[in-house]
């Protein structure tokens, strides 16, 4: 039997809306998580690791005058999503989450692989370092990291785009279904806000730096 996932994706805003707590939220979104993606064992993977990876503790998040130790509500393959009961107001409190979790985790690896996700559920936006602090990455504090929102990538749910709401999740959390090739796309994979623009300008960093007398 074949999925209607428009009406699963209505129920489940239906739901959102009714709920009025972070946890609640999550595990809702959980829920059309798992009935999205019934019987699909790579998926079901994935949504393990979510789960497995939620509230991960993250050491030496710079902060100032001290280190910190810090939990990301969600951490896998390198995406680390905030969750906030409501992005309206807590936005800039997420920033700064996302802004500690990704400084502490940067420490522990030579790439910068992010994607930057805050999210309350129906309002998912994607984040990434203003370019002023790309090249002072590995010496930022975290109340110095300026983060951003890639809004072509950024999403917020309707009645009037369950469809594309399934294929943004797909496309940020599973990469599993083929993506057209647009503008658009092209942009966010290569721009300025995009991991591949942000990592040359770090390694052009390093290695002016390393042939400096």
């Amino acid at each position: 039997m074949a999925i209607d996932r428009n009406a699963l994706i209505i129920d489940y805003l239906k739901k959102i809306k009714s709920a009025n707590k972070e946890l609640t939220k999550k595990e809702i979104f959980k829920d059309l998580l798992n009935r999205l993606y019934a019987g699909d064992k790579e998926i079901e993977k994935v949504i393990d690791e979510i789960s497995i990876g939620a509230e991960t503790s993250i050491v030496n998040i710079p902060r100032r005058d001290k280190v910190h130790r810090g939990s990301a509500d969600t951490l896998y393959n390198n995406i680390i999503i905030e969750f906030e009961n409501d992005l309206r107001i807590s936005l800039k409190h997420a920033k700064e989450q996302l802004a500690g979790y990704m400084l502490g985790k940067l420490k522990s690896s030579e790439d910068y692989n992010y994607t930057l996700i805050a999210s309350d559920v129906i309002t998912w936006k994607v984040l990434a370092p203003d370019i002023s602090c790309i090249e002072n990455l590995d010496t930022l504090q975290e109340d110095e990291l300026i983060l951003n929102e890639v809004e072509s990538a950024s999403f917020v749910l309707s009645e009037n785009n369950t469809d594309d709401f399934y294929y943004w999740i797909d496309r940020f959390l599973f990469k599993e279904e083929k993506q057209k090739a647009t503008l658009k796309k092209i942009e966010e994979a290569f721009g300025y806000q995009s991991n591949v623009f942000i990592e040359s300008i770090r390694e052009l960093t390093k290695q002016t730096n390393c042939t400096r007398p």
